[in-house]
């Protein structure tokens, strides 16, 4: 699904991926910025009303998040790239003491060529300069208030690149240009913030392309985590049935479903993130989507190739309370329900 903007307030060197550990019963993913990966632990499936850790890393977006391990947010434009108002204290995010999923657009104006020639560096050099500032300024609140927890910080760079709503669409341009912008903001991303992991998000549902997203990929060793929005839409499903017929999906040449996601994310050896996900009201109320993605995330639950790594359900109020599953302000009762139930 694509959103409108929302500020809530040559090849690389090759590097070693890093080894992504779950922190064990109710704990979020353990990699501070900078600090050394541990080993991960096994993945445990919860049950409902359990108070353990369900295996991977669950969240929330918007002011309803509950007991969130991760949220996200987004900086879509170039200004909101660098302002990043809602982590600076009284922001919206200004006291948040978890892992954080923060979408980053690539440019509002410009080309991926001009990206792939330096022409955006600075303006990603600020704007990732200003996130360590603030995010360092954050982890430091966290622990003067006491939480002493080692949270990740996920960069989800140009997301949503394979759909035709954002001004770095990819549609149509040359692989090889996109892999190289790809290649720049990776590398200075090591420079600036080595200890942040570098999402490749893409829309369930591709648009205005001539080719699979897919031939986009530029490498492992450039990206850390794969990741999709995966919104219950084209198709909607409400039954087991369509659950099943949707979910292995790579109708257009490319990955649809969400097993078809993880089944190339596990081709190129990473984990896979789930950055949005939600049922839509406007299509109906479907628990049977809550409860199959449920299923699915403690399925493959765990911090290696191919499987989930993290998943952050998208309940911000917009859109005439479209994707919201909080309990009394829901048109999805139902969903509602069986979220409050499964996770």
């Amino acid at each position: 699904m694509g959103l409108p903007s929302m500020d809530t307030n040559d090849s690389p060197a090759p590097r070693t991926p890093r080894r992504r550990g779950l922190r064990p019963l109710g704990a979020a993913v353990a990699l501070a910025l900078g600090a050394a990966a541990l080993t991960a632990t096994p993945a445990v499936a919860a049950s409902p009303g359990s108070d353990r850790s369900p295996g991977w890393l669950s969240g929330r977006s918007g002011t309803s998040r509950g007991a969130a391990e991760i949220t996200s947010t987004w900086a879509d434009d170039d200004s909101s790239a660098v302002s990043l108002g809602q982590l600076a204290p009284g922001g919206e995010l200004g006291s948040w003491c978890g892992s954080l999923d923060l979408a980053v657009g690539a440019f509002t104006s410009g080309t991926w060529r001009d990206a792939a020639d330096g022409g955006h560096d600075d303006l990603w050099r600020r704007s990732l300069t200003a996130l360590r500032e603030k995010w360092t300024a954050l982890q430091d609140r966290c622990r003067a208030a006491g939480d002493p927890t080692p949270n990740t910080l996920y960069v989800r760079f140009a997301h949503e690149a394979n759909g035709n709503w954002y001004d770095w669409s990819i549609r149509d341009t040359d692989p090889a240009t996109v892999k190289a912008a790809w290649a720049r903001y990776s590398r200075l991303k090591d420079e600036i913030l080595p200890g942040a992991e570098l999402v490749m998000s893409l829309n369930r549902e591709s648009l205005g392309m001539s080719r699979p997203w897919t031939d986009y990929f530029p490498g492992r060793d450039v990206v850390d985590v794969l990741g999709v929005d995966y919104y219950n839409q084209y198709p909607y499903v409400a039954s087991q049935g369509q659950w099943d017929a949707s979910v292995d999906d790579t109708s257009g040449g490319g990955p649809l479903g969400l097993q078809a996601h993880l089944d190339f994310a596990r081709s190129v050896g990473l984990p896979l993130s789930v950055n949005e996900w939600s049922g839509n009201a406007d299509e109906g109320d479907s628990p049977v989507f809550v409860e199959n993605m449920h299923r699915f995330f403690a399925t493959h639950a765990g911090g290696g190739a191919g499987e989930l790594l993290y998943e952050v359900q998208f309940n911000v109020d917009r859109d005439g309370g479209r994707w919201s599953l909080t309990p009394g302000r829901t048109r999805m009762p139902r969903s509602a329900q069986a979220y409050a139930d499964l996770f």
